[in-house]
């Protein structure tokens, strides 16, 4: 895979964690799928409003109830309090992790489980932390 990001910050053999940052208003070039189907991208982080944190696991259980089978990627970051969009390392929040892992888990999910809105040096302890959880 080439032109994912600038560089990559770690890699193993079943991980690897890109740089990729876009300046606010920047946008990636307009690119190509070439696969016949769909499928879904789930970001644990970004599905609350203002106001549904106290709802948070019937918002991840109603997702994961639509859209699981279809879940072919899935991203791994935090939101730090209500209303806020997520944009901070895994672990570092509030989303319920083990929850949300709990669920792909349990659903057909087979994909990649992307962390990012990190920093370099998050990347292991963020690693570790979506590691454990998904131990436990």
């Amino acid at each position: 895979m080439t032109g994912v990001g600038s560089k990559i910050v770690f890699e193993d053999e079943k991980v690897k964690v890109w740089e990729f940052n876009l300046e606010p208003g920047e946008k990636t070039p307009l690119h190509t799928h070439e696969l016949d189907y769909v499928f879904y991208v789930i970001d644990g982080a970004n599905l609350f409003h203002a106001g549904q944190l106290p709802r948070m696991r019937e918002i991840l259980d109603e997702a994961f109830d639509l859209l699981g089978d279809d879940i072919r990627m899935a991203h791994a970051k935090d939101l730090e309090r209500d209303g806020d969009a997520g944009h901070q390392a895994a672990g570092t929040g509030v989303l319920d992790y083990a929850h949300y892992l709990a669920l792909l888990q349990s659903s057909a999910f087979d994909g990649a489980l992307i962390l990012h809105s990190l920093g370099e040096n998050q990347v292991l302890e963020s690693l570790a932390f979506v590691r454990e959880k998904m131990a436990s």
